[in-house]
C-alpha cells in the first residue's frame, strides 16, 4: 500500500494539506534515536525504497525502542545507509556507505549504480521530474555526476533551507514528488532562488505546492513509499 511518510515533527496543517492533495494515507515517521534529535525522524534517514523492496533503519539495527534509547550516537558515515534515491532504473548512491544489502539488491536486479561522493544524497536532491530525469540540488558534486549520466540538473547557488540547529539544510529534505506535483514544506516564494526553481520545474511541466507560509524547513524529504 502507497503511503506518504513525513517526518512527525511537521505540523499537522502540513500533513493534513497533503491528504487532502493526494488522498494518500500518511504515515509520520518515529524518531530513531541513535540519529541526531534535529534528523532523528527524517524519512530519508530512515527509509529507502528500492523498486519493490524497502529497507528500513530499524531492520538495519533490529532494535526496539528501548534499547534504541540507550544506543550511542551514530556518526557519519554511519548515519547514511539508507541516504540514498532511486530514479527509473537508476541507483543513486555513496557507494562506500550505503547499506549494503540496499547497493546488491540494486545491483542483482539490474539497476544503474550511479555513484556519487556526498553520503547524504537524498537530502540533496530534489525530484522535479524522475521520467525526464530533472533534478535539483545544491550539492556540485552531484550536480556534475548526473549531468555525465543525462540529467537536466539544477545547480543551486545558495543554501537557503532551515534545519535548526545546523547552519542550514537541503533543498530535497524540504521536498517530495507526489503524483507529479513537487511539493515544499514551506513557501517557495521565500527561497532566494524561487524563481529558477520555478522555470525548473515549468519547463518539465511540474507544479510546484508550498505547504506552509513559512520558509523551506528540511524535515527528511516527503516521500510516498511502499509501506505494510
Amino acid at each position: 500500500m502507497k503511503r506518504i511518510v513525513v517526518n512527525e515533527e511537521m505540523p499537522q496543517f502540513m500533513t493534513d494539506k497533503l491528504k487532502s492533495l493526494f488522498g494518500y494515507e500518511i504515515f509520520k515517521c518515529k524518531k530513531f534515536n541513535k540519529f541526531e534529535n534535529a534528523v532523528a525522524a527524517h524519512p530519508d534517514m530512515n527509509y529507502l525504497q528500492v523498486k519493490n523492496n524497502l529497507f528500513t533503519i530499524y531492520d538495519i539495527f533490529d532494535l526496539d525502542i528501548k534499547n534504541n534509547l540507550k544506543s550511542e550516537k551514530l556518526k557519519y558515515p554511519k548515519d547514511v545507509l539508507l541516504n540514498a534515491f532511486c530514479i527509473g532504473e537508476d541507483f543513486i548512491c555513496k557507494t562506500d556507505s550505503v547499506y549494503i544489502k540496499a547497493l546488491d539488491y540494486a545491483k542483482n536486479i539490474g539497476m544503474n549504480i550511479v555513484g556519487v561522493n556526498q553520503g547524504y544524497v537524498k537530502c540533496n536532491l530534489a525530484v522535479a521530474n524522475e521520467s525526464e530525469k530533472a533534478v535539483i540540488t545544491e550539492d556540485c558534486g552531484i550536480y556534475k555526476t548526473l549531468k555525465d549520466h543525462g540529467y537536466d540538473v539544477l545547480l543551486l547557488e545558495t543554501n537557503s533551507v532551515r534545519l535548526d540547529p545546523y547552519k542550514y539544510g537541503f533543498i530535497g529534505g524540504a521536498t517530495g514528488n507526489i503524483g507529479g506535483k513537487l511539493v515544499f514544506t514551506g513557501n517557495l516564494l521565500k527561497h532566494p532562488e524561487h524563481k529558477r526553481i520555478f522555470d525548473f520545474c515549468h519547463k518539465h511541466k511540474t507544479e510546484c505546492v508550498s505547504l506552509s507560509e513559512d520558509e523551506l524547513y528540511d524535515y527528511g524529504s516527503v516521500l510516498l513509499l511502499n509501506l505494510w
